[in-house]
């Protein structure tokens, strides 16, 4: 975090010598308390850091506050009350967390309009995570309208400043060419970088384009081992591409059992390709399982998959012309 050490301005001009040496010892007063805020990360030392206008102390005790402690339960309405007085202070990374508990609706209802002037003042101020979340919402266009342009101008100024949430971003855009002529060999660089710095994401996009040999070198291993890592993190898309791996032999020897298994967690989880993928391996085992895949076929299908349609229509017949159960004709 950026500590803002804010110097207490003299009330009287010209004052005495008396006087200067009592404001240099509250100013040293309050970098005390803002040091032992920062080792102790105590809620009551943040406190008085924070009523002695240290902004950044603002901050850490709003992140307290937002997190808990041994002493203090979780309190989002507490914490975007400190994050704003941080804020109004100068720490941009205190607008910044204000507008992400407004846009989440942590401490009442969302509010992307008011999330909005957070992140533009936090970005103002030097928050590089403040100017990805600003790039966001231009890149979206529900509060401002859609400026992708813009939203490319932010992310180059957060991923500069320090932020790989922002260098995520700006690979996507530059990876499919969204408000700027596409290059993926500059979103393959970007998302290694924030790839390592532990952004999901990013090793996802990663991983798919070394898997297909886009913006550099082929490289089958690598794509396999960064969804197996997004995966296990929680990014259910990659579950779905690295059963697509087993199936499909590009993690090795084909492993329809694993296949299948992670298939089903990215299906659970509303991912169409993890339907369809979960039906390939269901017609693929022996026995086949024909009515199950149906089934699965036209769950993707009702989701919009028109690959799955035909697949669906395709099966049905078998089923048909088998006499076995036939699922019902989606809607």
């Amino acid at each position: 975090m950026n500590w803002v050490f804010v110097p207490l301005m003299a009330l009287v001009v010209g004052a005495s010598a008396c006087g200067a040496k009592g404001e240099i010892t509250l100013r040293r007063a309050d970098d005390a308390r803002a040091l032992g805020c920062l080792e102790r990360r105590d809620a009551a030392t943040c406190a008085l850091a924070c009523e002695g206008r240290i902004p950044g102390a603002c901050t850490m005790r709003g992140r307290i506050a937002e997190k808990g402690s041994a002493t203090e339960q979780p309190d989002p309405a507490s914490a975007l009350a400190w994050f704003d007085k941080g804020c109004t202070l100068g720490d941009g990374a205190g607008c910044n967390a204000a507008g992400s508990i407004a846009a989440r609706g942590k401490a009442g209802p969302a509010d992307q309009t008011r999330a909005y002037r957070y992140f533009e003042d936090g970005c103002a101020r030097g928050s590089p995570a403040a100017c990805a979340n600003l790039g966001l919402v231009h890149q979206l266009g529900d509060v401002v309208p859609k400026n992708e342009v813009k939203a490319i101008e932010l992310y180059e100024r957060a991923c500069e400043g320090g932020d790989p949430g922002g260098c995520a971003s700006l690979a996507y855009l530059y990876q499919y060419g969204i408000g700027t002529t596409r290059n993926e060999p500059r979103a393959r660089e970007l998302d290694e970088g924030a790839c390592r710095q532990g952004i999901i994401r990013a090793c996802a996009n990663l991983a798919t384009m070394m898997a297909g040999g886009r913006g550099g070198e082929k490289d089958a291993a690598r794509a396999v081992e960064l969804w197996r890592v997004a995966c296990d993190s929680g990014d259910l898309a990659s579950c779905s591409n690295l059963g697509v791996a087993f199936e499909s032999g590009l993690a090795g020897p084909v492993d329809l059992v694993n296949a299948r298994t992670l298939f089903r967690r990215a299906c659970d989880a509303a991912i169409v390709e993890g339907c369809v993928g979960w039906a390939r391996v269901l017609e693929a085992v022996q026995p086949p399982d024909r009515p199950a895949a149906a089934r699965l076929y036209r769950r993707a299908c009702q989701a919009g998959d028109r690959d799955a349609c035909a697949a669906w229509e395709r099966l049905r017949v078998v089923l048909e012309t088998a006499q076995e159960p036939t699922p019902p004709t989606p809607p």
